[in-house]
């Protein structure tokens, strides 16, 4: 009868070398998952921190779409179509969507200085021109020295204007300025109505 010898196993476990190299990279892999933690953290704290300023950033950009679509006062609609500003205020019918009231046809907004705060009001009006719901926002708060100028276009040059008078056809461009200061801070608006006439 003859004898087989059993194969020899390969040793089970691991060596020294081979478990400080896996030890190594389960430490590599920690500390980069606590840096990213930490970055996470920094980054949604100061997102926490700048949500006012990014609420009163994106009412700017609403802002600036609403102007663009400003409703001329030629325009037959059954509620006030027009445009009147000063040079501390300013009122104007838009036709701009509205996903937050979907019931209305149209926009009154108005903008003003009310102490320190410019704040920016929105009405919905429904098809028959009676106001359906109200909104009022802010703009930027520490404000100071609210200035709308108006741009008409004429021949050789146009001119700024301080006020606007309603019933007259959009301007060419609406700026709008505060003083340096307020919070968010307020760099120069300009915006031209889309329904202007060249």
């Amino acid at each position: 009868m003859i004898r087989r010898e059993r194969p020899t196993s390969p040793r089970a476990g691991l060596s020294l070398f081979e478990l400080l190299l896996s030890l190594a990279l389960l430490a590599l892999i920690a500390a980069a998952l606590s840096g990213s933690l930490s970055l996470g953290l920094r980054l949604y704290e100061r997102a926490d921190q700048n949500a006012p300023e990014l609420d009163a950033l994106t009412l700017r950009l609403q802002l600036r779409h609403w102007l663009d679509r400003a409703a001329p006062p030629h325009l037959l609609t059954p509620f006030p179509a027009g445009f009147n500003g000063g040079p501390e205020q300013l009122t104007f019918t838009t036709l701009a969507e509205t996903p937050f009231a979907p019931k209305a046809a149209a926009l009154r907004v108005g903008i003003t200085l009310q102490d320190d705060t410019l704040r920016l009001t929105a009405t919905a009006l429904d098809h028959e021109g009676k106001e359906i719901d109200s909104w009022t926002r802010d703009l930027a708060t520490g404000a100071m020295g609210l200035r709308i100028h108006y741009y008409q276009p004429g021949e050789p040059t146009g001119q700024w204007l301080d006020t606007w008078p309603p019933g007259t056809a959009l301007p060419a461009l609406v700026r709008i300025e505060l003083d340096p200061g307020s919070t968010p801070d307020w760099p120069e608006l300009t915006q031209r109505p889309r329904y202007a006439e060249p």
